[in-house]
């Protein structure tokens, strides 16, 4: 980006996830939409071969092969007369195996994340822009306390969370009967 004055610069923001998704998606000619790395396998460890919708799937990321669909058949890249820009049974694309590096995928979390940037970082964004003391925070990041869904009459501090924790043990210990 350049300024008025004719100064090179950067910017930085954040995305939301529907943006990502808007980026990351494909519908194929068969009409069937492709982009979401739904499985943690990377290889087939009998054929060597990428895992369907796995992290390294021919169909969301491109062929491994130049001209090789994952079913092996081969097509001429530069031959546009042929119809056909997909294979029909494994549905990946005939095409350079050097979009691999562009194509990009998407993984839907099951809750939100951080990154290390927006929360250490000194003033801290995620503290600024949430009003909450960085210690608090920390402790949501790294899973060290639990939030509540429900607003409640006064701040929950550490100290109150570990006080409702302590009370259910001691509950529990006398309510069980020992035998």
């Amino acid at each position: 980006m350049i300024d008025q004055y004719k100064h090179q610069q950067l910017r930085i923001g954040l995305v939301s996830p529907q943006q990502i998704s808007a980026w990351a998606t494909k519908i194929l000619p068969n009409g069937e939409i492709v982009g979401e790395v739904t499985k943690p396998y990377t290889f087939h460890y009998k054929t060597n071969k990428p895992e369907k919708d796995g992290l390294f799937c021919e169909r969301i990321f491109g062929p491994i092969k130049s001209g090789i669909c994952a079913c092996g058949n081969f097509r001429i890249i530069g031959d546009e007369t042929e119809e056909p820009k997909f294979c029909e049974q494994c549905a990946v694309e005939f095409g350079d195996s050097r979009i691999r590096r562009y194509q990009m995928g998407y993984i839907k979390l099951a809750c939100p994340v951080t990154h290390v940037w927006y929360l250490k970082r000194l003033p801290s964004y995620i503290a600024n822009f949430l009003d909450k003391p960085l210690k608090e925070l920390e402790g949501l990041v790294y899973c060290d306390v639990f939030s509540f869904a429900r607003p409640i009459a006064k701040k929950p501090t550490f100290l109150r969370l570990r006080g409702l924790f302590e009370y259910e043990i001691q509950s529990w210990k006398y309510s069980i009967p020992l035998f």
